[in-house]
Protein backbone atom coordinates (compact mmCIF):
# COMPACT_ATOMS: atom_id res chain seq x y z
CA UNK A 1 0.00 0.00 0.00
CA UNK A 2 0.65 3.58 -0.72
CA UNK A 3 -0.10 6.83 1.32
CA UNK A 4 -0.75 10.19 -0.58
CA UNK A 5 -1.36 13.38 1.34
CA UNK A 6 -1.17 17.32 -0.40
CA UNK A 7 1.82 17.41 0.87
CA UNK A 8 3.72 15.29 -1.33
CA UNK A 9 5.58 12.53 0.16
CA UNK A 10 4.13 9.47 -0.06
CA UNK A 11 4.76 6.61 2.28
CA UNK A 12 5.21 3.32 1.27
CA UNK A 13 3.05 0.50 3.62
CA UNK A 14 2.18 3.21 6.69
CA UNK A 15 1.64 1.74 9.68
CA UNK A 16 -1.49 3.02 11.74
CA UNK A 17 0.12 5.69 13.44
CA UNK A 18 1.21 6.99 10.36
CA UNK A 19 -2.62 6.54 8.50
CA UNK A 20 -4.08 8.28 12.03
CA UNK A 21 -1.72 10.96 11.71
CA UNK A 22 -2.41 11.87 7.84
CA UNK A 23 -5.94 12.07 8.67
CA UNK A 24 -5.41 14.13 11.43
CA UNK A 25 -3.53 16.28 9.44
CA UNK A 26 -5.85 17.13 7.09
CA UNK A 27 -6.54 21.07 8.07
CA UNK A 28 -6.06 23.01 4.82
CA UNK A 29 -8.82 23.07 2.34
CA UNK A 30 -6.76 21.57 -0.55
CA UNK A 31 -6.49 18.21 1.88
CA UNK A 32 -6.41 15.05 0.26
CA UNK A 33 -5.34 11.59 1.52
CA UNK A 34 -5.05 8.10 -0.88
CA UNK A 35 -4.14 4.94 0.28
CA UNK A 36 -3.55 2.75 -3.15
CA UNK A 37 -3.26 -0.84 -3.58
CA UNK A 38 -2.90 0.34 -7.09
CA UNK A 39 -4.16 2.80 -9.45
CA UNK A 40 -7.43 1.25 -9.73
CA UNK A 41 -7.78 0.04 -6.23
CA UNK A 42 -7.40 2.75 -3.65
CA UNK A 43 -9.76 4.18 -0.94
CA UNK A 44 -9.39 8.50 -0.58
CA UNK A 45 -10.90 11.29 1.64
CA UNK A 46 -11.05 15.23 1.23
CA UNK A 47 -12.04 17.49 3.76
CA UNK A 48 -10.64 18.99 6.93
CA UNK A 49 -11.18 17.54 10.58
CA UNK A 50 -12.63 20.88 11.28
CA UNK A 51 -15.37 20.28 8.94
CA UNK A 52 -15.47 16.54 8.29
CA UNK A 53 -14.85 14.62 5.40
CA UNK A 54 -15.93 12.65 2.14
CA UNK A 55 -14.62 9.02 1.80
CA UNK A 56 -14.69 7.39 -1.54
CA UNK A 57 -12.93 4.13 -3.00
CA UNK A 58 -12.95 2.26 -6.07
CA UNK A 59 -12.50 -1.27 -6.78
CA UNK A 60 -11.07 -1.59 -10.09
CA UNK A 61 -12.39 0.10 -12.68
CA UNK A 62 -14.07 4.07 -12.67
CA UNK A 63 -17.31 1.93 -13.00
CA UNK A 64 -16.78 0.48 -9.44
CA UNK A 65 -16.10 3.66 -7.63
CA UNK A 66 -18.02 4.76 -4.62
CA UNK A 67 -19.02 7.66 -2.10
CA UNK A 68 -19.96 6.83 1.78
CA UNK A 69 -22.93 8.33 1.95
CA UNK A 70 -24.76 10.72 4.72
CA UNK A 71 -21.43 12.63 4.96
CA UNK A 72 -19.11 14.57 6.07
CA UNK A 73 -17.73 11.64 7.98
CA UNK A 74 -15.35 12.26 11.36
CA UNK A 75 -11.46 11.74 11.56
CA UNK A 76 -12.09 9.28 13.73
CA UNK A 77 -14.64 7.23 11.59
CA UNK A 78 -12.08 7.80 7.99
CA UNK A 79 -8.88 7.24 9.80
CA UNK A 80 -10.19 3.74 11.09
CA UNK A 81 -11.63 2.80 7.66
CA UNK A 82 -8.34 3.28 5.89
CA UNK A 83 -6.56 1.44 8.68
CA UNK A 84 -8.82 -1.43 8.49
CA UNK A 85 -8.10 -1.08 4.41
CA UNK A 86 -5.16 -1.14 5.06
CA UNK A 87 -5.15 -4.23 6.71
CA UNK A 88 -7.05 -5.75 4.39
CA UNK A 89 -9.73 -6.19 6.76
CA UNK A 90 -13.07 -5.59 5.04
CA UNK A 91 -15.32 -4.68 7.91
CA UNK A 92 -14.71 -0.92 6.07
CA UNK A 93 -17.32 -1.59 3.92
CA UNK A 94 -19.99 -2.74 6.08
CA UNK A 95 -19.26 0.75 8.51
CA UNK A 96 -20.62 2.77 5.66
CA UNK A 97 -23.68 3.06 3.01
CA UNK A 98 -21.53 3.22 -0.15
CA UNK A 99 -23.13 4.31 -3.29
CA UNK A 100 -21.94 4.18 -7.15
CA UNK A 101 -20.25 7.92 -8.04
CA UNK A 102 -19.89 8.31 -11.54
CA UNK A 103 -16.04 9.75 -12.44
Amino acid sequence: MRLETQNGRPIDDPDDRQIDAAVRGMTSDDSFAILAFDVMHYMQAAGTVAEGFTLEYQAGGTDRHFVAADGPHTADRVAKAFRLYNAGDLRWQSDFEWEPLDI
